[in-house]
């Protein structure tokens, strides 16, 4: 009799354990299916933002966005040219303007890790020509803290090449004002990264375009990044547009003109090489921990060298940049703790970027 019931009370826990790990079993299962239909729905609401209350009237270009590993938009919108139909795809280049600016920084730090050059150092050691040369320092151009202008609308920033036929003596008279003491406020400036791809220049004995693609774009196999040929022609490039009137925006591009200023701006590329370039900052390739440190560092205006960096919710970090080109707008983010990367290139030049975004980063949180 003993033996009986204890065979029933072990036939009982039996059932009783197998019960529960069912149980358990069908909670997991119906979690990860909670989890794959929320996936699905924010897939839906981004692409249906971008489709539906932006459309065609506000955006073209293509968008890539993804988290923790899993790719939420990865579409082309509207046409990179209207007249021939063709399609935004993730192998169209768009010029990504001031985007431009992080592979310039990175250059400057791959420099200074070859005791080439020191951050700290101040401009006239290179360019000696410079006025204020004295005055400003490597760190307070990536840092947009020199009190150059925004744009060197009031002098000739070209004889300051290196190129210049005569670097280090003509330009000492050209009219340089300061807005403020170098390392006292923060403006945004164009010019202090012009200068920077100068430096750039000086230092390595080559143009910037074919240092960057030595030592940046070929490692890393970037193959649709660089700049126009000096005709501002470039194969696959997208068709810039003014606004959704689909006016073409003024083609200046020429080395005459504006090419001189390739630090800071006109670099062109693809969604495509812009994954590639997230994936290798995210898995240091070109910089040491301490450089990549020191980019990452806000200064002031939450500047650090080519990159915007906020605190994001949860302890975490948030880098961005932003690009405003004739013709085109992009805009490129990362969110390193949880593997979050936004990637947009337009052919319009007033597409609502900011307004995406703020959207973008709720569905994001």
């Amino acid at each position: 009799m003993k033996k009986s019931i204890s065979v029933i009370t072990t036939c009982i826990l039996l059932v009783t354990i197998a019960s529960g790990c069912g149980t358990k079993g069908n909670s997991k299962s119906t979690a990860a299916s909670a989890e794959k239909e929320k996936i699905t729905q924010l897939k839906t609401k981004l692409d249906k933002e971008f489709t539906d209350s932006w459309g065609e009237d506000a955006f073209s270009g293509y968008v890539y966005i993804s988290k923790k590993g899993t790719v939420l938009l990865d579409k082309g919108y509207g046409k990179a040219d209207f007249d021939k139909g063709t399609d935004n795809t993730k192998q169209t280049k768009f010029d990504v303007a001031s985007i431009t600016k992080q592979f310039t920084a990175t250059a400057i730090m791959q420099l200074q890790e070859k005791k080439l050059l020191d951050v700290n150092d101040t401009v006239d050691k290179y360019i000696p020509a410079f006025p204020h040369g004295n005055q400003i320092t490597i760190h307070q151009l990536l840092s947009h803290s020199s009190g150059l202008p925004e744009h060197p609308l009031d002098f000739d920033i070209r004889k300051f090449r290196p190129s210049y036929k005569d670097f280090g003596k003509d330009g000492k008279s050209e009219n340089v004002k300061l807005t403020f003491e170098p390392g006292k406020g923060f403006l945004y400036s164009n010019t202090g990264y012009i200068l920077l791809g100068y430096i750039i220049e000086k230092v390595s004995g080559k143009a910037l375009d074919s240092y960057l693609k030595e030592n940046i774009f070929t490692p890393l196999n970037m193959k649709n990044t660089g700049y126009k040929n000096p005709d501002g022609q470039l194969d696959n490039l997208a068709t810039g547009y003014v606004s959704s009137t689909k006016e073409k925006a003024e083609k200046s591009w020429t080395f005459i003109n504006v090419g001189a200023t390739v630090g800071s701006s006109s670099l062109c590329t693809t969604v495509e090489d812009l994954i590639i370039w997230q994936k290798a900052l995210k898995e240091e390739k070109l910089l040491s921990k301490e450089s990549y440190k020191k980019m990452y560092t806000p200064n002031q205006n939450y500047y650090g060298y080519g990159w915007y960096i906020f605190d994001a919710s949860e302890g975490k970090k948030l880098y961005e940049h932003y690009g405003n080109a004739s013709g085109y707008r992009s805009y490129i983010m990362r969110v390193p703790e949880d593997d979050t990367q936004v990637i947009i290139v337009s052919n319009y030049q007033d597409a609502p970027i900011d307004s995406m975004m703020s959207v973008i980063k709720e569905y994001l949180k």
